[in-house]
C-alpha cells in the first residue's frame, strides 16, 4: 500500500478540472507505474515536508492535505459521486492528459554495441526505478535527508508511523524521540531504531519492521562517452549502474571497464561491468549522492576474441588482464577448441606479429590494445573407426576393435539378410601412404566358412561396401497422360495391362468419350534375358466409345517398359470460352462463345444491339495475351556523346534514345521473361457492324473484353504547351477539324520548340496517328470525338564528353612516385 502513496493525489486531482491542470509533471514522475486507483486511501498521502521536497507548489500541497484529511471538496458528504466514473482507470488518462511520457517505454533504438557489455544498458537488462516508491532499499543503502521510513510493530504491541530524515540526519518518533540515522546504511539504521523502540515496546513478544516507504530524489550528472549526457533527477535507490540506463549507457566508444564516480571534485569509486558480470565476489551496488558525477571514459584497450569460443566478440581489457581473462569473458572454450594453439596477432610498429600460446602461456601474456585472439579448432579427423556402407543393414561409423573380421562387422551392422548380394562385396583399405586399395570379398564363402580367406581381419579406417540384390534390379516405368484424372509415371511390372494403367491413373475423364487411346513403344523388352533393345516407334490405337469405354481386347493389352499411354479427348469437345461485353449495349454482361468463328458483330447482335448514345468509333477491346515482361523499348541505352533526340514531352519524363548496334544486340540477346496480361486491340466497331465480312469484324477469343463508351463530344490537347499552366485543355469537337485547328484555336498555337510533324492523335479506341511532313506544309491527322492530341518538342540531351588526358600531370606524378621509391631503396642500402 505504501508503494502507491503519492498517486492518490493525482487520481483525485484528475476528478476535477482545476486540479487536473495544476498537477506538476515532476510530481507525476515519481508516482508508481502500477497504481490501481481503487486502492488509494487518504492515509497514503505523504507529509507536507516530503511533498515540498518534491517541488510541489504550496497550492498543490494544500490540495493534497485537503484530500489527506478529507476537507473541502474531498468531504465525502460534499462530493457528487455520480459525476465521476470511479471504475475507469484514470491513472493512464492522467498521464496522457499531462503529457508526461518521459518515463513510459523508451522507443529509442540504439545500435548494437561494439564492445561486449555496452548492450546491457541499451536492452534494459538492469532495472531502472522510475518512481520513488518502486524499489525497496538494500542493506547498504545510505540514508539521508528526505528519506521516509515506515516503522511497524505488531504482536503484543501495536504501533505504526511514518518518519522523515531531516537535514541534521534525525528522525523524530512519537514515543522514542529523536534517533540519528543520517549517513548510516539501512541495516545499521534498522538496528538503531529497534534498540531505541525496545525501550518503549515489548519487542520480545512483538515484531518490528522498518521499510523505506519513500526514497529521496537526487540529481546526478552523467558525462563522458554516453549517448545522452546531462543531469538527471532520479530516486536515490538507483545504483550507479541503474543511473547509466537513464543516459543510454556507454556510447560505441565508451568504456565498460573504467566508469568513475566523482564527488566534490574527487574520484571516490569506480565501476567495472565485467566485474559485475563475471565476479560473484565483487560488489558493484554503488549508491550515488546528490550532485555526484558519473564519468564514462573512452575505451582504451580493445581486444577481439575469435574462433572456438562460446561468445566471440570485441572486449575491453584493463591493466593486468591476460589472454585467459579474455577467453573467460568470451564464455570459455568450445568443445573443439585447441587449447595449446591459441594465436595472438599483435600490432608491432608497422607490422603485425603472431604469437602462439599454450594454456599456461595464456595465463601470463598481458594484453595490448588491438590484440586479436584466435582460438583454433581441432581438425577433428576420425580415428579408431571402421565405416560400413550397407544396402541391407545399418550404414555408419563403427568402433574399430582389433581382431574383428568382415563377418563380425556384418553381424554388428545387421547386413546379413536374405537380400544380401553374396557374390561380391568390397573392402576399401587405406594403406600406409594414404592411398586406397580395393579388396574383393566373396560373401558366400564367408557365410559358409568363417575361416575362409575372404573373411579378412579388419584394420583401422577400413570401409566395407555391402550390396543388396535389389541394387542390381532395374525398375521400369510407364507414362499415362492426357484425358485421365491423375496423369503421371507409374512403376512397370510383368503382366501390367492397359486397363491396369488406366486404374492407376484414376480412370478416364468424361471428355475422353468419343476419343481414342494411343500406346507408343520405343524399346523392346526381353523378359527372359532382362534386356532392353531400341526399336522403331510403334503406335497402337484403340477407340473410346461415346460412353467413355474401351473394348475387352484394349483393356487386356499388355504393356511393356517405358510405354507411353496417351488418352486423346473427343475432338468435338471444347472448354467453355467466355467474353466480357460492357458499356452501351442493351444487355451487357458475360457471354459464352457459341463457336470458334463467332465475331464481334455476332456478339453485339446477341446483346440486343447498341444503345442510341453509344460511340461505336471509340470502342476499347482487350485480349489476354502472353507478352515479354521487359519489352525492348530502346530507351535506356546510349553512349557518352552529344545528340539531339525527339520524343513525347510527357512532363519531361520520357525521352526516346536510339541505341548503337552493339547496345541493341546486347539487349536482344538478354534472357527474356514473359507474363500474361490484357493487351489493347484496335476495334472499329462501326465498320465491323456495317461490313460484317470485313477484317474489322474480329473473331472473338476466350477472355476477350469489350467496352463500349457513351459518345464523348470533347477533344483533349496535351503535351508541350507553353501557354497552358497545366499542359492540358479540353475543347468541343468540330466535325472535320484537324489537330492543328485545335492547337491553334484552343491551346495558344505551336511554339518554336514544338516539332509539328511529331504531333500525335490518340483516338478513344487506342489507335494513334502521326502528322505527316510533306515538305512545304505538315498534314495533321483528323480528330474524332474523345481523341487526345499530343504536342511534342525538341529535347536536347547533352552527353558529357570525357576530358582529354593531361599527359604532363601524368608524367609528373609518375616521376614523383619513382623518386620516392628510389629514395627508400637508397635508405635501405645505407642501413645494411
Amino acid at each position: 500500500m505504501k508503494k502507491i502513496i503519492l498517486f492518490a493525489l493525482t487520481v483525485l486531482l484528475y476528478c476535477t478540472a482545476i486540479a487536473q491542470s495544476d498537477v506538476s509533471k515532476q510530481y507525476m514522475r515519481f508516482a508508481p507505474s502500477n497504481l490501481n486507483a481503487s486502492n488509494v486511501n487518504p492515509s497514503d498521502i505523504p507529509s507536507e515536508q516530503v511533498l515540498r521536497q518534491m517541488g510541489l507548489s504550496e497550492s498543490e500541497i494544500q490540495e493534497a492535505m485537503d484530500f489527506k484529511y478529507q476537507k473541502g471538496k474531498y468531504n465525502p458528504n460534499a462530493v457528487d459521486s455520480s459525476a465521476f466514473d470511479f471504475k475507469k482507470n484514470r491513472a493512464d488518462n492522467l498521464y496522457l492528459a499531462m503529457g508526461d511520457t518521459a518515463f513510459f517505454n523508451d522507443s529509442v533504438q540504439y545500435p548494437i554495441g561494439k564492445i561486449f557489455g555496452q548492450d546491457m544498458f541499451r536492452n534494459n537488462d538492469l532495472n531502472f526505478f522510475n518512481r520513488a516508491f518502486d524499489a525497496q532499499a538494500p542493506e547498504n543503502y545510505l540514508l539521508a535527508e528526505g528519506d521516509e521510513l515506515t516503522i511497524s510493530i505488531w504482536g503484543m504491541a501495536d504501533h505504526s508511523e511514518n518518519v522523515v530524515v531531516n537535514k541534521k540526519g534525525y528522525i523524530s518518533t512519537s514515543r522514542a524521540g529523536r534517533i540519528y540515522i543520517g549517513g548510516k546504511n539501512f541495516k545499521t539504521a534498522k538496528s538503531l531504531i529497534k534498540n531505541r523502540m525496545g525501550n518503549y515496546y515489548d519487542l520480545n513478544r512483538s515484531q518490528l519492521d522498518v521499510t523505506l516507504s519513500y526514497s529521496r530524489v537526487i540529481t546526478v550528472n552523467i558525462v563522458g562517452e554516453v549517448f545522452n549526457p546531462g543531469s538527471y533527477t532520479i530516486p536515490a535507490t538507483n545504483t550507479a549502474f541503474n543511473a547509466l540506463i537513464a543516459a543510454g549507457g556507454p556510447s560505441q566508444i565508451g568504456s565498460v571497464r573504467n566508469i568513475y564516480l566523482r564527488r566534490n571534485g574527487k574520484t571516490v569509486d569506480s565501476l567495472d561491468v565485467y566485474a559485475f558480470l563475471f565476479d560473484p565476489t565483487s560488489s558493484q551496488n554503488l549508491f550515488m549522492q546528490n550532485n555526484d558525477y558519473l564519468y564514462v571514459a573512452p575505451a582504451e584497450k580493445i581486444v577481439e576474441v575469435k574462433g572456438a569460443v562460446n561468445r566471440p566478440y570485441t572486449f575491453e581489457a584493463k591493466a593486468g588482464d591476460v589472454v585467459a581473462d579474455m577467453i573467460r569473458y568470451a564464455g570459455g572454450f568450445t568443445a573443439k577448441a585447441y587449447r595449446n594453439g591459441i594465436t595472438v596477432r599483435r600490432i608491432d610498429g608497422n607490422n603485425i606479429k603472431t604469437l602462439t600460446l599454450d594454456a599456461t602461456a595464456s595465463q601470463n601474456l598481458q594484453l595490448k590494445s588491438g590484440d586479436e585472439i584466435v582460438v583454433n579448432s581441432i581438425l577433428g579427423i576420425p580415428s579408431n573407426v571402421v565405416k560400413v556402407n550397407s544396402s541391407t543393414g545399418v550404414s555408419g561409423d563403427y568402433e574399430f576393435v582389433k581382431g574383428e573380421t568382415v563377418y563380425d562387422v556384418m553381424l554388428k551392422s545387421n547386413s546379413l539378410t536374405e537380400e544380401t548380394f553374396v557374390e561380391k562385396a568390397y573392402l576399401v583399405r587405406t594403406k600406409s601412404d594414404f592411398t586406397k586399395e580395393y579388396i574383393v570379398l566373396e560373401i558366400a564363402n564367408i557365410i559358409s566358412d568363417f575361416t575362409s580367406a575372404s573373411n579378412i581381419t579388419l584394420q583401422e579406417y577400413d570401409e566395407l561396401y555391402i550390396f543388396s540384390q535389389r541394387d542390381f534390379i532395374d525398375e521400369f516405368k510407364i507414362d499415362v497422360n492426357g484425358g485421365v484424372r491423375s496423369a503421371g509415371t507409374f512403376h512397370y511390372g510383368e503382366g501390367l495391362t492397359l486397363g491396369d494403367a488406366l486404374v492407376l491413373a484414376g480412370g478416364m475423364v468424361q471428355e475422353s468419350g468419343g476419343g481414342k487411346v494411343e500406346i507408343s513403344r520405343v524399346v523392346d523388352y526381353d523378359v527372359a534375358n532382362n534386356q532392353l533393345s531400341p526399336k522403331r516407334a510403334i503406335v497402337q490405337g484403340y477407340p473410346i466409345t461415346n460412353e467413355g469405354e474401351l473394348s475387352e481386347n484394349a483393356l487386356a493389352y499388355e504393356l511393356k517398359p517405358y510405354d507411353q499411354v496417351s488418352i486423346r479427348l473427343n475432338p468435338d469437345f471444347e472448354e467453355v470460352r467466355t467474353v466480357q461485353l460492357m458499356g452501351e449495349v442493351n444487355f451487357p454482361g458475360t457471354y459464352t462463345l457459341l463457336s470458334r468463328e463467332e465475331t464481334v458483330a455476332d456478339l453485339i447482335e446477341r446483346a440486343g444491339g447498341l444503345k442510341s448514345h453509344a460511340d461505336a468509333n471509340s470502342v476499347q477491346m482487350y485480349r489476354w495475351m502472353t507478352v515479354e515482361k521487359e519489352a525492348n523499348n530502346m530507351i535506356d541505352f546510349y553512349e557518352d556523346d552529344e545528340e539531339i533526340v525527339n520524343g513525347f514531352f510527357s512532363n519531361g519524363k520520357f525521352v526516346q534514345i536510339i541505341p548503337t548496334n552493339e547496345e541493341e544486340e546486347s539487349l536482344i540477346t538478354k534472357n527474356k521473361e514473359y507474363m500474361d496480361l490484357y493487351n489493347p486491340v484496335y476495334l472499329h466497331l462501326a465498320k465491323a457492324l456495317k461490313h460484317p465480312k470485313s477484317k474489322y469484324n474480329l473473331v472473338l477469343q476466350d477472355r476477350d473484353s469489350i467496352s463500349i463508351p457513351i459518345t464523348n463530344d470533347v477533344v483533349t490537347i496535351t503535351g508541350a504547351l507553353e501557354h497552358l499552366s497545366n499542359n492540358a485543355i479540353s475543347a468541343p469537337y468540330f466535325d472535320g477539324a484537324r489537330a492543328n485547328y485545335y492547337v491553334n484555336n484552343f491551346a495558344g498555337g505551336f511554339t518554336k520548340h514544338n516539332v509539328k510533324e511529331n504531333t500525335f492523335v490518340v483516338y478513344a479506341s487506342g489507335k494513334v496517328k502521326k502528322a505527316t511532313d510533306l515538305g512545304l506544309f505538315v498534314l495533321y491527322p483528323k480528330v474524332e470525338p474523345g481523341a487526345t492530341i499530343k504536342v511534342t518538342e525538341d529535347i536536347k540531351i547533352k552527353r558529357q564528353k570525357p576530358e582529354p588526358v593531361d599527359w604532363t600531370r601524368v608524367l609528373e606524378g609518375t616521376i614523383t612516385k619513382i623518386s620516392a621509391i628510389a629514395s627508400l631503396y637508397i635508405l635501405y642500402l645505407s642501413r645494411q
